[in-house]
């Protein structure tokens, strides 16, 4: 099984499961709600999916991908699309409901499309850090509950896409080393940008969940790490959807010490 059919065939699979419940309604102590309703609402709106990359890339006929990557790209959209729908529904039962846009979201949208198809796929990566780092921080930071686990849902699906985005610059990027440092450099500074601004946007939300702002930046930095070293390693003969080690590979006690939202 080559790469792309390997991934394409990890979506698929992932698209016939069902989706977790959540209780109609979800109580938290009002000083945890306000904030986490901010963040969840901005995360929600980044995960609505946009088809039109998928035939972007298409239409670049960038080496190093087959007729497997398309269908795979498109199967992850998807899945980021069923992402939006379980945190619209965790909203829902925080009492709110979805946001139909935020500063955030427009920056992000700007400047994947801002130049070309694969700084496109640059920011979407970033994006994907986010994720992996944020959801297991607030999953954590909530304690055994209901949307904890929910969060706990996506972190793996998000620790997949990870891998996903980083097997597609390992695969496109000419093996010279000047292509491997410009990617370097531009995946430090979009990188760094995009977890800098969860970190100030959402400061009043990790303080309610007791998250220690320098354990998430650690955590942020060894992801990012992550992805420069899987890119660095240069083309290999065979990789795909693999298990990964969690954000940053930190362990769950470093991350919150409250832990004061299990409801169930």
């Amino acid at each position: 099984m080559s790469t792309w059919s390997a991934w394409r065939a990890h979506f698929e699979r992932n698209a016939t499961r069902p989706r977790p419940l959540l209780p109609a309604d979800l109580s938290l102590p009002a000083d945890v709600r306000r904030p986490l309703v901010h963040t969840l609402g901005i995360f929600q709106r980044g995960e609505v999916g946009e088809g039109r990359i998928a035939q972007e890339v298409k239409r670049a006929r960038l080496s190093g991908l087959d007729e497997d990557y398309h269908p795979a790209l498109s199967a992850f959209i998807l899945e980021e699309g069923r992402h939006a729908t379980l945190l619209a529904t965790a909203l829902r039962s925080l009492g709110a409901a979805p946001i139909e846009s935020s500063w955030a979201e427009a920056v992000f949208r700007h400047t994947r499309r801002a130049v070309d198809v694969r700084h496109e796929l640059l920011v979407l990566l970033a994006a994907e850090v986010v994720a992996v780092v944020f959801y297991d921080a607030l999953a954590r930071g909530l304690g055994p509950s209901p949307l904890g686990s929910l969060l706990d849902n996506l972190v793996e699906d998000e620790e997949f896409h990870l891998d996903f985005h980083t097997d597609f610059f390992r695969a496109t990027l000419p093996d010279r080393r000047r292509a491997r440092l410009l990617f370097r450099a531009q995946w430090w500074a979009i990188g760094t940008a995009a977890c800098g601004t969860v970190l100030v946007d959402h400061a009043a939300t990790f303080k309610a969940l007791g998250l220690s702002r320098r354990d998430l930046v650690r955590r942020v930095h060894a992801t990012l790490q992550r992805v420069d070293d899987g890119v660095s390693a240069g083309p290999a003969p065979s990789y795909g959807p693999r298990h990964a080690p969690g954000p940053a590979g930190l362990e769950p006690a470093t991350l919150g010490t409250k832990n004061r939202c299990s409801a169930s």
